[in-house]
């Protein structure tokens, strides 16, 4: 009992859904260190409420971080909160370029309002290139998770958004980082659980072939290109298989070494050490990738490993997350694609509050523990 006391003593997470324009960061006044997490329809409502805790409390002790991604716990807009009672450790960072040949300077003099001039620039996401990284560590190990940051150049007029506050560290406090490492503080217990979610049906590899025997692996590749799978092109296999050609649902690919494959396990929605890589394309082609299956170039050197095939089917309900027994939840998605705009600002969805539950995600998926998680709608929980 007293070893849980100083443990839920020594950090807070709290996410808020659909803020009113009244909304506060936690009243939290002992804590150390606090991190950010908030999508783009949040964003300037977080910065306004940075710049009230520096301006209204004694910061000499405390770290803010900030970053801004595409989805809170899988929504679009949303803060979570994560408040710690031992400083985070700022561990690397990389500037923002210049791209306006002027001082970025403040957070509030380049983030508070959306520069005209700077939305005429030609169309290219250069979001891809950013990312908050984070290493959880507790007595028994540590888990790094590196997440892509959302682009927010129809927001404020950069092309991401992080930073950080650090009073005893004389570094470029409230500037734009395209890339943020952070180390959390040293966690009070000795496990941290994984919990993973998958949004994804299995298929038969083999269905209405007739050579089909269950067993498939690559016997011809070049780099993230699949030419051919027991010594047929590759594309056949999606060509045939009718479920494939009568939807548009997205495609992926489960990859197994051949020296793991006796310990292969069937597919679980629930194991988050399953890699999914999607197909990029597949089918009859032309030119040099006819007859090929190309996957996500994050699958790097294919290789002669096992494979299997899975499709993205959104009728499979995602988990309710809930905090139990006080324990304390970080989600991690690959988000739902936004399709089209919504101004959250006129919105009149109810406000939500998730005690004891954060969370961040990104449609291009996120990396933990050197493993990406690209597959649509998966998700991760870190359960502390």
């Amino acid at each position: 009992m007293f070893r849980f006391q100083i443990f839920r003593r020594s950090l807070s997470f709290r996410t808020t859904i659909n803020p009113s324009r009244k909304f506060r960061l936690g009243p939290s006044q002992n804590e150390h260190s606090l991190i950010l997490l908030t999508t783009p329809s949040q964003l300037q409502q977080t910065i306004e409420n940075v710049y009230n805790i520096i301006e209204t409390r004694n910061t000499s002790n405390l770290k803010i971080v900030t970053a801004c991604v595409d989805t809170v716990v899988g929504r679009r807009n949303a803060i979570s909160e994560l408040w710690f009672d031992q400083p985070i450790t700022i561990e690397n960072y990389e500037l923002a370029p210049d791209n306006s040949n002027e001082s970025i300077g403040s957070v509030k003099s380049s983030f508070s309002a959306v520069a005209p001039t700077q939305l005429d620039k030609n169309w290219k996401d250069k979001s891809v290139n950013s990312n908050l990284n984070i290493e959880i560590a507790c007595s028994s190990g540590s888990h790094l998770l590196n997440m892509p940051l959302a682009n927010t150049l129809f927001t404020n007029g950069e092309y991401y958004t992080s930073f950080f506050y650090d009073d005893d560290h004389h570094a470029p406090n409230l500037e734009n980082c395209s890339r943020l490492s952070i180390k959390l503080p040293l966690l009070k217990t000795d496990r941290i659980k994984l919990q993973a979610f998958h949004q994804l049906k299995e298929l038969d590899l083999g269905a209405n072939l007739s050579d089909n025997d269950g067993c498939f692996q690559v016997t011809d590749f070049t780099s993230n290109m699949i030419k051919k799978i027991n010594g047929r092109p590759a594309a056949d296999y999606l060509i045939a298989n009718k479920e494939i050609q009568n939807s548009r649902r997205d495609v992926f690919m489960e990859l197994i070494d051949p020296l793991d494959l006796k310990d292969a396990k069937p597919f679980s929605r629930t194991n988050y050490t399953n890699q999914f890589y999607k197909i990029v394309v597949g089918g009859l082609g032309w030119g040099e990738k006819q007859g090929m299956i190309v996957l996500d170039p994050i699958v790097g050197n294919i290789g002669h490993r096992y494979c299997r095939l899975f499709q993205y089917d959104p009728s499979i309900k995602r988990p309710r997350i809930a905090s139990e027994h006080q324990s304390k939840i970080l989600t991690l998605d690959c988000s739902q694609p936004e399709v089209g705009f919504r101004n959250y600002a006129d919105s009149n969805d109810a406000e939500l509050i998730l005690e004891n539950v954060a969370g961040l995600g990104n449609e291009k998926g996120f990396m933990l523990n050197d493993i990406w998680h690209t597959d649509k709608g998966s998700m991760l929980s870190i359960v502390i």
